[in-house]
């Protein structure tokens, strides 16, 4: 899978644009709990297919 895609998807349907919060530790962890988020929603689509 294509990086820009994941991106595109966190723009598009879970209108992510920025960051609430500030500093690089902080933006870490808030990518994160994004990126788990996309990938847990994806487990639980293939999963009720």
């Amino acid at each position: 899978m294509d990086i820009r895609s994941v991106f595109g998807q966190f723009k598009g349907n879970r209108s992510f644009r920025r960051f609430s919060l500030r500093g690089l530790a902080k933006v870490s962890i808030e990518i994160g709990l994004i990126s788990i988020a996309y990938n847990l929603l994806k487990k639980a689509a293939r999963k009720a297919a």
